[in-house]
This record gives structure tokens, C-alpha cells and sequence, in this order.
């Protein structure tokens, strides 16, 4: 497993990086290490297999995971076409946006000003060492 120092972290995911919209949550994810080449993805929603989010210590289900969209380079993506990505490049200082349509999370309704914390895995290629980012702590704006 990979580690990032937390003052790398607090600039990949800062402050402001949660925001509560009206029908889900918004994250912002900085790419600030290098220019990130999008390789294969695996077909249909394998590729969510290799990402894993925890809340509070409680995991995302996958049924929220599914229904995620993520910005990428101004074009927004779904489970059902997340394969357009591949051999894109992220540049340095671009940022991605991950919305998940949820509102309540383990029974409990988010509400702007609540603190959680996250924590964040992913294995971005099949030979890849897994990546983990966390444990965060944000305030939800």
C-alpha cells in the first residue's frame, strides 16, 4: 500500500472539497502530482471493484457507487459510459468531481456543517499497488 503525507493530502482534497447539493454530494479531487494517463478500464462496472469509500467508518454501498458521475476534463461520465475515459490524460492541476445522489448516509440525513471523516482505497490498474488516502476529516459545506 501507497501513502501520501497529509500536507500533499490536505492540497488533493482541501477544505472546501464537500459540498452538499440539493439531490447528493459533491467531491473535488485536485490533481496536484503529476499528469494521470486514464488506462484500461474493465467493462460494464468492474471498474468499481477497485475503489473502495468508507464515511465514518461505514462503507459506501455499492448501489450509490453505481449511480456516481464523475467530471473529468469538463465532460461528465456514468457507469454507462465510464469507458469513454480510457487513455485520457489528467493534467497536473486539473480537478475531478465526483457527485454520489445520496442525501442520507447510514440512516442519518447529511446537513451542511457536519464533520466526517473519510477514507478513501483504490487500485487504479490491475498491477498497480492500492492507493489510500486518509483518514480525512471535512466539513461539509
Amino acid at each position: 500500500m501507497s501513502y501520501l503525507p497529509k500536507y500533499i493530502l490536505k492540497r488533493v482534497f482541501p477544505a472546501d472539497c464537500i459540498k452538499l447539493k440539493d439531490n447528493g454530494v459533491e467531491f473535488t479531487f485536485n490533481n496536484m502530482l503529476a499528469p494521470m494517463q486514464i488506462e484500461k478500464i474493465p467493462e460494464g462496472e468492474a471498474y468499481l471493484a477497485r475503489y473502495s469509500i468508507k464515511v465514518d467508518g461505514v462503507d459506501i454501498p455499492m448501489e450509490i457507487m453505481k449511480k456516481a458521475k464523475v467530471t473529468v476534463n469538463g465532460k461528465t461520465y456514468a457507469s454507462t459510459n465510464i469507458k469513454a475515459l480510457e487513455g485520457q490524460v489528467i493534467p497536473a492541476g486539473a480537478k475531478i468531481l465526483i457527485f454520489a445522489p445520496v442525501t442520507e448516509f447510514a440512516g442519518k440525513k447529511l446537513k451542511k456543517g457536519e464533520e466526517h471523516e473519510f477514507f478513501i482505497s483504490m487500485k487504479p490498474g490491475e498491477d498497480d499497488k492500492k492507493v489510500e488516502y486518509g483518514p480525512l476529516t471535512h466539513v461539509v459545506l
